[in-house]
């Protein structure tokens, strides 16, 4: 079966679970999981088959192309959203973030027609740098949807629009959710970053400079809105900024740099 049709069904059962959140949300059953996860699992068992038959995961050398790096991506955000919907009740943004990486999904490997990507020698190490880059990237990109909700939440709040602002669960905990996946985000950004200067030959060539120096800016970042958060407590708008600053970083030097370089240059 083509990996574009894995892709394709794994959306699906995305789709599904986006649909059981809309129905549990009218029907006020919040508490009730076991089916929607069970429809994630079954997609990410599809989506991973897939990625890894469009990149080769059994051969000796697999192809890191624009489309598979994308696939992955999107995989790793709908762990960290199963991750946070298991924890607690968020069926508002589940519904829209699910039906856009299920699009994302069925669409990520049609970006391959024609493209060989770069090929790199397959290693456990090369394993664990690909794992930790794209399950930092996919955990700070849900930091900055949960850093756009909390703005508007706060907003709401101070506008007195209060039956708005209790569409979300307490700005306590939606802070503490923020710098909970800020924190973990950047904790595996930077085993990504280590496993890369590791195991990763050519890591400061010009092809990988470019992604690589973007990466440790946005580390820095991350770093600085950490420590501002502990010493000075910043919260609010300050890190909705810092937050969405530090992943427009990210997505330049990972997403970014491989487009440009692939797709608008041809050059691998």
């Amino acid at each position: 079966m083509s990996p574009t049709l894995l892709s394709g069904i794994a959306a699906l059962f995305y789709l599904a679970a986006a649909g059981d959140e809309v129905r549990q949300f009218l029907n006020y059953q919040n508490n009730q999981r076991r089916f929607f996860v069970a429809l994630i699992a079954i997609g990410l068992a599809t989506h991973w088959t897939a990625a890894g038959f469009a990149m080769g995961v059994f051969e000796p050398v697999w192809s890191l192309t624009i489309g598979v790096m994308i696939s992955l991506s999107a995989s790793m955000v709908v762990v960290a959203l199963a991750y946070l919907r298991i924890r607690q009740p968020v069926n508002l943004a589940l519904m829209p973030l699910l039906t856009l990486i299920a699009l994302v999904t069925s669409g990520a490997l049609y970006l391959d027609q024609g493209n060989s990507g770069r090929n790199i020698a397959s290693s456990g190490g090369i394993a664990l740098h690909i794992v930790s880059s794209v399950s930092a990237f996919a955990i700070l990109f849900l930091a900055g949807i949960q850093s756009l909700l909390l703005a508007w939440q706060n907003y709401a709040l101070k506008s007195r629009q209060i039956i708005k602002a209790r569409l979300l669960p307490p700005v306590t905990r939606m802070e503490r959710m923020l710098f909970d996946l800020i924190g973990a985000g950047w904790l595996i950004l930077t085993l990504s970053l280590i496993s890369g200067w590791m195991f990763v030959d050519d890591l400061f060539a010009q092809h990988l400079a470019h992604k690589t120096l973007l990466s440790v800016l946005a580390w820095v970042v991350f770093a600085l809105l950490l420590s501002g958060r502990r010493l000075y407590g910043w919260r609010g708008f300050t890190a909705a900024v810092w937050t969405l600053s530090g992943f427009a970083i990210l997505l330049l030097g990972t997403l970014g740099t491989k487009i440009v370089l692939e797709v608008i240059l041809d050059r691998y």
